[in-house]
């Protein structure tokens, strides 16, 4: 969060905001969601927002008797049995009775070498590893085509972040896969000597598994892709089908509907798509993918019917607005006009 926000600023006055809870940033505790549920985690020193409080013991040797009281479930229950409503305020958190010798017997069973190290196989929490091989059930196929468009999380690059051990054999290994698109522009299509994106993965995901790599992997990871967020599979269990037809809509469901990776198209199935990394995608990428990637496929296609797809596509690509001359003939500008709604339309429907 320090990356993101500037407290010397908020912490200075802000009006309208008040900055609480300052005893407990550098303390471990147990942090919660006020929602639904009640979903709690490990508090690790963080700065915190209001709707997620932490509940931080006195004596930091009653951590562990505190985690097993909340993780036991008999904690939610008996706060629901306080509060009903949907969010449960801040104060309910304390009042709930709570038997130390109990729990501390409990930890010792659960925790016998104490609290665990954070860890998560799940791709969209900040302290996921970026091994697609150890990702939770569902999102291996997601991590693996994330990296390849040079996605990193933020386990990898930050030394002093808590992980368990696990973890951090998991970022060590992902230094033996194979490196990143050098721009971040993944076509499904061959273009500019590269082997369609199909092929690429699939050669990506034989590294990072080993000889675990199948063809029955293959099909067991895209259909458990399709089972993790609810979706019917692909008639055929490929890579190739699911780039295609799947992935763009599991990816967006995945992360919450924060996509990072964009399916860029000129509208057409057998046309030009390409997976961009949005966080790469630079003004000078933009030009690359309009006029060498696209550009490239363009030049093979010569009298294909698809080429005039992938033209319109070109012609109304973000790289071209600034470029294309504003003194045109009104007939002209009227064509161009048009066809810039439509080519603006594609491409805000594949990156949205």
């Amino acid at each position: 969060m320090g990356g993101v926000v500037h407290w010397p600023t908020v912490i200075s006055g802000t009006t309208g905001a008040a900055i609480r809870g300052g005893h407990a940033w550098d303390r471990r505790g147990l942090i919660f969601g006020q929602m639904a549920s009640l979903p709690a985690t490990l508090y690790l020193c963080a700065k915190f927002a209001d709707s997620a409080p932490a509940l931080v013991p006195h004596d930091d040797g009653n951590l562990p008797a505190l985690a097993a009281f909340v993780f036991s479930g008999e904690f939610t229950n008996s706060l629901r049995e306080m509060n009903k409503k949907v969010s449960v305020n801040n104060g309910y958190f304390t009042k709930l009775p709570f038997e130390l010798a109990r729990w501390q017997r409990a930890a010792a069973e659960r925790y016998p070498d104490g609290l665990p190290e954070p860890h998560s196989d799940d791709p969209t929490q900040w302290l996921f590893h970026g091994h697609p091989r150890y990702a939770e059930a569902g999102t291996e196929l997601h991590v693996a085509l994330a990296r390849l468009a040079g996605h990193p999380w933020p386990a990898e690059t930050d030394s002093e972040m808590r992980l368990s051990a696990e973890a951090r054999a998991h970022t060590a290994e992902n230094a033996t896969l194979p490196e990143a698109d050098a721009d971040g522009l993944l076509a499904l299509i061959p273009v500019l000597g590269e082997r369609p994106l199909a092929d690429r993965l699939r050669a990506y995901c034989a590294a990072a598994w080993g000889e675990a790599w199948t063809p029955s992997a293959e099909a067991a990871l895209v259909a458990a892709c399709s089972e993790r967020v609810k979706d019917k599979p692909p008639k055929q269990l490929t890579l190739d089908a699911w780039l295609l037809t799947h992935a763009a809509r599991q990816h967006a469901r995945l992360f919450h509907d924060r996509p990072f990776l964009w399916w860029i198209t000129d509208g057409r199935p057998d046309g030009f798509i390409v997976v961009a990394h949005y966080h790469r995608l630079t003004h000078a990428n933009l030009e690359r993918l309009a006029w060498t990637v696209l550009g490239d496929w363009i030049s093979r296609l010569g009298d294909d019917p698809r080429a005039e797809a992938a033209h319109v596509l070109q012609e109304n690509s973000p790289a071209s607005w600034k470029a294309r001359s504003p003194t045109t003939s009104s007939s002209a500008g009227s064509r161009s006009k048009s066809s810039r709604l439509d080519g603006s339309r594609i491409w805000m429907t594949a990156c949205g």
